[in-house]
């Protein structure tokens, strides 16, 4: 089992970022991060790893013990804001990217009536590769805590097969949403949920019902 310095060592190595960088992310100073790493504090705070679960998807109890998985939603959400506009710029894969479009509405524009923008990310980026991967804008809080209004989405246009709790891109009646999406095991139905408990689950009963994609990754950056 690791200690905690290496658990700190390994959140900045899977991030791609210093100690200083860190100690911005959780509004403490470069020595709170050495503390951790040098071994000679042995604990973290459970507001530090309230916010490195729900922005970044590290699991709260791996980084408190050592126990379970290093990343919670394996397979759903692994990119982070932390991924530098330097080494997007050194990349080699070029995304199409629909800055103009958001999640909630439009996305039929990318069938080709539109030309997008490109981003280009290294590899190691993203958790899979793939020729059919876009990207487009939130717009709304329905998923806070997991994807932010205008976060940029990455959705896996060859991931379409509907697994419980994954997050994907649907049309629906008219509409883009972006869900975690669950089939009812009587009626086989599907049910699209938000992770902000505000906001109330939907019914894909519409006979205009499409799964876009997977999303795969996010990101905010707002230079995009």
């Amino acid at each position: 089992m690791q200690n905690l310095a290496d658990r700190i060592r390994a959140v900045r190595k899977k991030l791609g970022i210093n100690q200083v960088e860190l100690g911005d992310i959780l509004g403490c100073t470069e020595g709170k991060i050495k503390g951790w790493e040098q071994g000679k504090t042995l604990t973290i705070k459970p507001k530090d790893t309230v916010l490195l679960e729900s922005k970044y998807g590290f699991n709260r109890e791996w980084l408190e013990n050592g126990e379970g998985d290093m990343m919670i939603n394996q397979g759903d959400l692994v990119l982070n804001d932390i991924s530098t506009i330097s080494a997007m710029l050194n990349g080699n894969i070029s995304i199409p990217y629909y800055k103009d479009i958001n999640a909630s509405a439009g996305y039929g524009c990318t069938n080709g009536e539109c030309k997008p923008a490109r981003i280009t990310l290294i590899a190691s980026m993203l958790p899979v590769s793939g020729k059919n991967i876009e990207a487009i804008k939130v717009m709304g809080n329905s998923m806070s805590g997991t994807i932010e209004d205008d976060d940029v989405i990455f959705i896996n246009k060859d991931d379409c097969e509907v697994q419980d709790g994954k997050i994907y891109v649907v049309y629906l009646c008219d509409e883009v949403y972006v869900k975690r999406l669950f089939t009812e095991p009587k009626t086989k139905a599907i049910i699209l949920k938000s992770d902000n408990p505000l906001f109330p689950q939907l019914n894909a009963d519409c006979d205009d019902f499409k799964v876009i994609g997977r999303v795969i990754a996010n990101m905010q950056i707002s230079k995009l």
